[in-house]
């Protein structure tokens, strides 16, 4: 596999060392995300089962310091109390589901798409400069920017 990339084609003018490193790059980025992915979901699931025994939750919450009484003071010169059910703790724990989720799920993202991009420039590809003039073509209907010149372009 690293033997094919290394036969690039002349007009590229990236060595075979620089192709080989980004392909080896991007190929442990996407494995990455990958495992890290299947790390998220087996914790996913693990939470979704039992949220009152996941231990990042506890951990949280210790911080939080979560008891019965969420409002208590005085009102005309009487004491309340407002507690905390089973519901709320349950809203709690969902809340910070998804907060510890969409911030695993921008780093599995960032490492898929990082890889995806170094594979791509390694086959010769210029993934970000090629969205881009599709970007412009599809919205203008004109096939080059203003000002590019088409001999540059790859």
């Amino acid at each position: 596999m690293l033997s094919d990339v290394s036969e690039s084609p002349p007009s590229s003018g990236m060595p075979p060392g620089l192709r080989n490193a980004l392909l080896v790059a991007g190929v442990v980025l996407v494995l990455a995300g990958a495992v890290l992915l299947l790390t998220i979901g087996a914790l996913a699931v693990q939470a979704v089962a039992a949220p009152a025994e996941f231990r990042l939750f506890e951990y949280v919450l210790g911080f939080l310091e979560l008891d019965d009484r969420a409002l208590y003071g005085v009102f005309d010169g009487r004491n309340f109390d407002i507690a905390v059910g089973e519901s709320m703790r349950a809203a709690v724990y969902v809340f910070l589901g998804l907060a510890i989720l969409g911030v695993a799920g921008g780093i599995v993202r960032t490492l898929l798409q990082g890889g995806v991009e170094l594979i791509a420039l390694a086959g010769g590809q210029v993934p970000w400069r090629r969205r881009r003039h599709e970007a412009f073509r599809s919205a203008t209907g004109q096939t080059e920017p203003p000002g590019a010149d088409s001999s540059q372009a790859g």
